[in-house]
């Protein structure tokens, strides 16, 4: 759609809530137009699916061709309201064993995720999940991270750590968070 002040809908306009990343800027450096970032849209989509078996609500993606601070929101069935906004990772290299004994149910994120998150959670008064889908196995575990107001509502460290930069590959030192998921509900 073209706006009055010429603007359309391809990409987002005006100022940015908090930079998400080195790819704001540029939406075609993006890590999910890649072929790997290809498959982890398909996963994530598989694991909407399994949310969506178990629950009476709908799983909206947010786009993927642009840095979009949440993966998703849900919705109730008839899309009259927003009751989450969603964090979802695909996670290929671990089954559900590994992660919780050798990982201590363990899930790392970058902490600028949660600090994104918790933007989206005051301005639309959500809480956020987590969705975090170990491949392998098909299987989703799910958790509250913050609450409608932002504040987080589960175990979480933060530390500064070498990790994979992007899905792509690359190192990177940052922030990240470790959030303990060894209560999550576990969906197949």
């Amino acid at each position: 759609m073209i706006w009055r002040d010429g603007s359309d809908d391809s990409y987002p306009v005006g100022p940015r809530l908090r930079d998400a990343g080195t790819n704001m800027q540029n939406p075609s450096n993006l890590d999910i137009l890649t072929e790997l970032g290809q498959k982890s849209v398909a996963d994530e989509q598989d694991a909407a699916l399994i949310w969506e078996r178990h629950f009476p609500l709908k799983y909206i993606s947010t786009p993927k061709d642009r840095p979009a601070l949440v993966d998703a929101v849900i919705l109730k069935k008839n899309g009259s309201e927003i009751l989450y906004a969603v964090e979802t990772k695909c996670r290929y290299d671990m089954d559900l064993k590994r992660f919780t004994e050798e990982r201590n149910s363990e899930w790392l994120i970058t902490a600028e995720k949660i600090d994104n998150a918790k933007v989206v959670c005051q301005s639309l008064c959500v809480p956020l999940l987590g969705f975090l889908y170990i491949v392998p196995d098909k299987c989703l575990l799910v958790d509250k991270i913050l609450d409608e107001h932002g504040n987080i509502v589960i175990g979480i460290k933060y530390q500064d750590t070498a990790t994979q930069k992007t899905i792509n590959g690359g190192t990177i030192v940052r922030r990240n968070a470790f959030i303990n998921m060894s209560k999550a509900k576990i969906l197949f």
